[in-house]
């Protein structure tokens, strides 16, 4: 459009008008009102920002005034203005007017068909002469401060066809017998819906029956299409695609590979292999010593005939294998593969035709399917329990695994994944302490917090590691199983979990929880396990995965008296134990040690001063009752002398009389009993003990001898690897025990090791760095203090331990 003559500026394209229709009407008025409020329309432009102090210089001079609103012949409104206009550079561009109306009557239409009024009003460039010299023009308003400036066209971005501003497109719910209309039609920037593709670049754009440019976002059906393309076979878990993440997609490409090898495997399978009768089930008929090889009678001809057997065993090996594989995935991937597997795995039939004998059965399909399916519910039943997976896969994996098609032989594995999450109420109650019973009651239903013992194991695994011990005696104590033996074993371990919670009393109370003493965790310990539960509740350390022992901060110091207890009850009621010399050791150190392990996590045995004979002998004449109160009673109470300033000489007076107890009855079952020596450290005078209360049966005292020279042959052979843990002062008092007694047998005993220790010199040197201050203490205390000893035997010993030690010894007599 031309500007006129008297110098005012080109009229500006405001709006297309439609002929003088009520609704042309309507936008003239709104045309006026624009003219009257230039600051509520805004034109930008790619040029840049508009020149602020221009304005503001200009603004004092000139004042726009819109004069009239006129409308030519073609339907467009045009404006005129009475200012000169501002010289620039022309440009051919676009214009944009943003409207900030408020008013609710710009939006209305009379017509249904008439779309709403845009905010933002795009106005094409004229053609011809005029608009190549139309000039970038600023119009200012002094009001609001808005400024009305051109911008250029924009670019067309990378699009989907439907999209395509170029292109019409026409939308069905379904149709891919042709293209509709100009669906086939794209532009440069047009990309295939479902293949995420160029257009230029689909396969199937055009062909019958898949037509991709029919695509769209609004169907059903192309969703489910560009679903399966993109994801593959994650569609049969019903995966959104925004789910789908980098681990997913690995165990579907797996998965699709394993599908397609397996089966070829189940092909070969469905063949069959051709064998003999007779060599699945061998004929005995006499009709074999009576003719010729291959001649039959008529009663056994049918077992010489040919059959096709069905073996799995090929398809079963190729699922291990890739249940292997699985295996070593991370969680995500190994799930898909495995519910993968299982859909396949359960798909496959045998021939109803097919034999199976008891030579065969291990190769049949119904019996590898059930080892397979149990195997991958195990693994899946792990995953859910050990592995955070995200809401959406947890429940998907379920939901998936129930919609698997069962046959008969395998509904036990039915409700096998039905797994409780972490955040589940009734687990959440139990293991904060708020539900003692397992049992949740919802609208008169009762719910069990029953769970398979796979599930039980993954659980206590993970507690484990996290050093969750509260909650996990919480757990065990209500959860029920099916395999009631496996879930026994985990509630045995409760003990020790209180006790590495530093709840050494509740550990010591649990042991023996059952009034049947038969049937409580104590009776069912091993060896090991006996003496690890005693170093823990002596010394409130706790036993780690690394194999070391650490401190508990706020462990309390459990009593000795409740730990002797509680040690001499487990004795009485577990066989293994009672039959360990390592544990009778245990008990004795236990009760003469110090509450702290040493650096390498054994208990240290500490020095106790010999109490009076007096003390003594009444401390003696009361365990007889005490140890049978201990074998029929729950609550044993000590008398006086076990509360007095000498509670500790008490309580190891107490252990030995319970180890002489075990000997007079029972040392035909011990296999060892150097350990229990070597337990008293240099608590000597509690040893002697020990050795007088058995003296007095001579056939226990032989064969308590013939045991102790044949520990210390066996240690010869091993290098005396118990001696590792003792000092030469505690040698040299266990052998001046022996020597100094007055029984000839137990005599025989220190001689033993004194002939040990002069053979085998050379090797204490070398491995034992108090082998000198041994041989001092030798030449000091054992010789001077049994100078009666006038045996022949004793004196050439003596001789040769003299000759042996002369380097050590000044002088000897």
């Amino acid at each position: 459009m031309a500007g006129s003559e008297s110098g005012t500026t080109s009229p500006r394209m405001i709006r297309p008008e439609e002929g003088s229709t009520p609704l042309n009407q309507h936008k003239l008025r709104r045309s006026s009102r624009v003219s009257r409020q230039t600051s509520s329309c805004l034109v930008v432009t790619q040029e840049g920002s508009t020149k602020r102090k221009k304005q503001n210089r200009q603004s004092t001079d000139k004042q726009q005034d819109i004069s009239e609103v006129h409308v030519d012949p073609s339907g467009f409104k045009t404006a005129t203005t009475n200012e000169v206009p501002i010289q620039e550079e022309s440009v051919n561009e676009s214009v944009i007017l943003i409207s900030d109306c408020d008013d609710d009557v710009c939006y209305e239409a009379d017509d249904v068909n008439t779309t709403l009024e845009p905010s933002v009003l795009v106005i094409d460039p004229v053609d011809g002469e005029s608009s190549r010299k139309e000039s970038s023009e600023e119009i200012i308003d002094e009001e609001c401060g808005l400024a009305i400036t051109f911008s250029k066209k924009g670019n067309v971005m990378p699009h989907a066809r439907y999209d395509c501003p170029e292109n019409p497109f026409v939308k069905t719910e379904y149709d891919t017998s042709a293209p509709l209309e100009k669906n086939s039609s794209y532009c440069d920037q047009c990309f295939c819906y479902i293949c995420d593709k160029q257009a230029n670049k689909c396969e199937f754009w055009t062909i019958v029956s898949l037509c991709h440019c029919n695509a769209h976002n609004k169907s059903k059906y192309w969703k489910a299409q560009r679903d399966t393309a993109l994801a593959g076979v994650l569609t049969i878990f019903n995966f959104d695609l925004t789910e789908i993440d980098t681990d997913l997609r690995r165990g579907g490409a797996l998965l699709l590979k394993f599908i397609q090898d397996l089966s070829v495997e189940y092909s070969q399978f469905l063949k069959g292999v051709i064998v003999n009768y007779d060599d699945l089930c061998p004929c005995f008929c006499v009709c074999h010593t009576n003719f010729r090889k291959g001649q039959f009678c008529n009663r056994c001809r049918h077992q010489h005939v040919n059959i096709v057997v069905f073996r799995y065993a090929h398809v079963f090996n190729l699922v291990t294998q890739f249940l292997n594989q699985a295996e070593e995935e991370n969680p995500k991937t190994a799930s898909i593969m495995l519910l993968g597997a299982a859909k396949e795995v359960l798909l496959h039939k045998e021939p109803t035709y097919s034999f199976v004998s008891e030579q065969n059965k291990s190769e049949s399909l119904k019996f590898l399917i059930q080892l397979l399916m149990q195997r991958i519910t195990e693994s899946l039943q792990k995953k859910l329990v050990l592995c955070d997976f995200p809401e959406y896969l947890f429940k998907k994996i379920i939901l998936f695994f129930q919609s698997l098609p069962l046959p008969p032989f395998c509904f036990q594995f039915s409700n096998c994944l039905n797994v409780l999450p972490w955040n589940d109420l009734l687990l959440t109650s139990v293991l904060k302490g708020q539900n003692i019973t397992g049992e949740q009651k919802n609208k008169g239903k009762k719910k069990l917090l029953w769970e398979s013992i796979t599930v039980v194991e993954a659980r206590v695994e993970r507690m484990e590691a996290r050093n969750e011990y509260r909650e996990l005696v919480r757990y065990l104590k209500v959860v029920k199983a099916t395999d009631t033996l496996k879930l026994r074993n985990f509630r045995d371990r409760i003990p020790f979990y209180l006790c590495a919670l530093g709840d050494l009393r509740g550990g010591t109370e649990a042991m023996t929880a059952f009034n049947n003493i038969a049937c409580c965790t104590a009776c069912r310990l091993t060896a090991e396990e006996f003496c690890d539960f005693l170093k823990m509740a002596r010394t409130g350390a706790s036993f780690t995965k690394t194999g070391e022992w650490t401190v508990v901060g706020d462990a309390e110091q459990l009593k000795k008296s409740v730990l002797l207890k509680c040690a001499v009850r487990i004795l009485n009621c577990n066989k293994i134990c009672y039959k360990s010399s390592s544990c009778w050791a245990c008990l004795i150190l236990s009760v003469c040690s110090m509450s702290v392990l040493g650096a390498e996590g054994q208990l240290v045995s500490k020095m106790l001063q010999e109490p009076p004979a007096e003390f003594q002998d009444s401390v003696m004449a009361s365990t007889v009752l005490i140890l049978n109160d201990l074998k029929t009673k729950a609550n044993v109470c000590f008398p006086q002398p076990f509360t007095s300033k000498l509670y500790n000489e008490a309580e190891l007076i107490l252990a030995t009389q319970a180890v002489v107890a075990m000997l007079l009855q029972d040392i035909q079952h011990l296999t060892s009993i150097l350990p229990v020596l070597l337990a008293y450290g240099r608590n000597m005078w509690a040893l002697k003990i020990l050795v007088n209360g058995i003296t007095w049966k001579r056939d226990v005292l032989c064969h308590f001898s013939s045991l102790v020279k044949r520990d210390l042959l066996e240690q010869e052979n091993k290098k005396f690897e118990l001696l590792l843990t003792v000092d030469s002062n505690q040698i040299c008092d266990l052998i001046l025990v022996f020597l100094s007694h007055c029984n000839s047998t137990v005599h025989s005993v220190g001689m033993v090791f004194l002939n040990v220790i002069v053979k085998n010199w050379k090797s204490f040197s070398e491995s034992y760095s108090w082998s000198k201050s041994l041989g001092m203490l030798l030449h000091r205390e054992v010789f001077t203090a049994v100078p009666n000893i006038a045996t022949p035997q004793f004196i050439e010993l003596k001789k040769q331990i003299q000759e042996t030690l002369a380097e050590y010894i000044p002088s000897t007599a």
